[in-house]
Formats: structure tokens, sequence, C-alpha cells
């Protein structure tokens, strides 16, 4: 049976805590640019993808079939879309160099099919040579990371109508097993990859949509995993983000959630155990990712969302103790519930931006005006 840890919500007044001390600056980020990319965009991931050392975007385009590849110029700008196809409905997009030729390629869920797609970099932009494997019944999401210890990457389909994940173990040479099976809650809408017990063993969290709950499933480093442990959150969790927020060494645990219109974080004590949620409002609709950097330039890290009910991405300023102020929001297109990225997009120091709007089928760019201020990686696989 499903092992239940219920780590309710610390809250104030208001039902939210907010921190007491001293509120960092306002980041300073100009007007969002846009670039037209695929039809009705669902993911993005930042990569180079070329090789010159910029980081690059690209997008599953859920209505157009495609993936798109948005080449930066490391100027703040990105070049036009090189479209490649995908098969029906990419729903999510990892990417790794699968096939061990030193070139990105990417993977991709197809939602209605129950597929998964792998098309592999010419290190230029486009993908091509098409391979199909199997996924589960409505792919949501896809992961691309080392399951089993050997170095090579797998891929593992998150399937909301299966309530399962699909984990298919690479060979190295762009091939993948077929699907091994896991059973997780219901209605799972996202997953990423990390070290949550700090055993040195990747470990799997899943995002359960439809409820307040999020989901551990700790790795045993043979691909396998056990039975899941739940963390009740908010509303409709649908973003994660895992990385150590106060620096004391440990992961911390950050959720987006959809339903009620805040991030809760939950920090951690090591060894898999997580101090009581604080939740702190975004002050944006409906927030569908999250992520962290530093954005206003005081060397601590902040959290971004996307706000996919109005349009908008908010920062949350960090203290530095895992505390954090309510959001502000900045515009962005329409419908940015695609996904949110931290990247130093114009080469000037400071974290910029990049959101995937669903509706207008393109993407926003918002550049960082402070000085100072990179991108933490997430402590996550993905």
């Amino acid at each position: 049976m499903t092992k239940t840890v219920r780590l309710l919500a610390a809250t104030a007044a208001a039902g939210l805590a907010l921190s007491a001390c001293s509120v960092p600056e306002v980041p300073e980020l100009a007007g969002a640019k846009t670039v037209k990319i695929g039809g009705g965009p669902a993911s993005l991931v930042t990569v180079d993808v070329n090789g010159d050392s910029i980081v690059d975007v690209v997008t599953g385009d859920f209505l157009s079939n495609t993936v798109s590849a948005l080449l930066g110029d490391g100027k703040g700008g990105y070049a036009a879309p090189i479209q490649s196809v995908v098969g029906m409905n990419p729903s999510d997009i990892g990417y790794g160099d699968f096939n061990g030729d030193g070139k990105v390629d990417v993977a991709v869920t197809n939602f209605f099919d129950g597929k998964i797609s792998v098309v592999y970099g010419d290190g230029k932009g486009s993908f091509t040579d098409r391979k199909i494997f199997g996924g589960g019944e409505d792919p949501a999401r896809i992961l691309a990371a080392d399951l089993n210890g050997d170095n090579i990457t797998d891929l593992t389909s998150l399937n909301y109508k299966g309530s399962d994940i699909s984990v298919l173990f690479g060979d190295g040479k762009g091939m993948f097993a077929e699907p091994v099976k896991t059973p997780v809650p219901a209605t799972p809408i996202r997953i990423l990859a990390a070290d949550v017990n700090e055993d040195d063993v990747t470990d799997l969290v899943l995002g359960h949509f439809g409820s307040h709950d999020v989901s551990i499933l700790y790795g045993t480093g043979k691909g396998a995993f056990r039975a899941p442990e739940l963390l009740t959150t908010a509303d409709d969790p649908a973003g994660l983000l895992v990385t150590d927020l106060d620096d004391d060494d440990h992961v911390d645990l950050v959720v987006a959630n959809y339903g009620s219109n805040d991030v809760s974080v939950f920090r951690g004590k090591g060894g898999g155990s997580f101090a009581e949620a604080r939740r702190y409002p975004v002050n944006g609709g409906s927030p569908a990712g999250v992520v962290a950097a530093d954005f206003n330039g005081d060397g601590l890290l902040d959290l971004a969302t996307n706000n996919s009910a109005t349009d908008d991405l908010s920062i949350l300023r960090g203290d530095g103790t895992g505390r954090f102020s309510e959001g502000e929001t900045f515009n962005a297109g329409d419908d940015p519930r695609g996904g949110i990225a931290a990247v130093d997009a114009d080469g000037n120091g400071s974290a910029d931006l990049v959101a995937v709007n669903h509706n207008s089928s393109d993407l926003s760019i918002l550049l960082n005006q402070a000085s100072g201020g990179k991108p933490r990686k997430n402590a996550a696989v993905k």
C-alpha cells in the first residue's frame, strides 16, 4: 500500500505564511519580446543544440506536431524556429545525447497515440530519423535521465490516464527497451528526477492534478522505485522544483499550485525529510511551472512562475533562508502554460526569463536589467 506522509501547510491568518524579514529589491525586467513558434506549444527545454556555447530553446508544439529549435544569438535574441516533425500532439519534450554522437537529440510524448518519439539532432538545430517507442495511456510528460546508474540516458513517460510511469532503458546507441510500468497515484501531471534523500540514487517526484498531493518515489539504483510517499501541498500541484534554496547542503522542494495560485516551499532537513510547507501567493492565476534563479542581483535565489490564466510571470524574491515575498508580475503572452526557464540570454551575467505561450504560439523573452545573478541549475536530473 502507498505510504502517506502528511505535512500540513503552515498557515497565517490569511492562510499563507509570509516572510517577516526585509523584502529584497524588485527585479528589473524589460518588456517581453516575442518570437513565433509552432502551433499550441506545450513544453520547452533550454540547451545548446548547435555547439556554439549559447543556450538555445526547443519547444514541443502540440498542435503542429513539431518541435521548434530557436537558436540564441547571445545578445537576447532568437532566430526564427527550425521545425522538425515528431508525430501527433507532442505534449512534453526531453533531451540528451541518446546515440552517443555528441549531438543533442530530443524525445517527446505523443499524447493521444500513447507513444514516445525520438528524433536525432544534426548539430545545427534540425532533428530527423524519427523512431517510435511504447509509452502509456495518455503520456503527458517525459523525463530523460539515467535511472539505473549505467551512465546512459533512459526515458520515462508519465501517463496521465494510465496512472503509471513507463521506464525505457537506453542502450547508448539511440534505441530504448520496451517500457517497464510502475503504478503511481492518480492523475500524474508533472515529473522530475532528483536525489531527494541524498543517497546518490536518482528518485522521482510527481505532481498530481486534481489533488493536493505530490508523490516521491525513492529509487533503488537499478531503475526501479519503492512505493510512493505523499506530501500534502495545495490545490492542483502542477509545477515542481528541487534545489537548495538556503545553502544548507540539503535539497528543498518547491511546488507551484495551479488551483490555489501560490507556491509551497518545503525546506529539506536531509535524508528525504522536509519541514512543514510555507505557502506564498504568486499574485497571478494558475501557475503551471516554477524555476529558481537570482533575478535581482543580490546573490540570493528567487522563484519565478508562469501563470496560465493571467498571461504573466511572477517573481517571488528570496531572502536566502528559504522564505519568499509575494509574487511581482510581468506580462508574457497568451497562456504561458507551455513552460518557463531561466537563462542568461544576452550574456550580461543576469538571469533572464523565457516562457512558452500556448494560445499565441510564441516565445516570450524578458531580459533582466539588473547586474549579476545567474540562473541556478535545478538539482533535478531532467
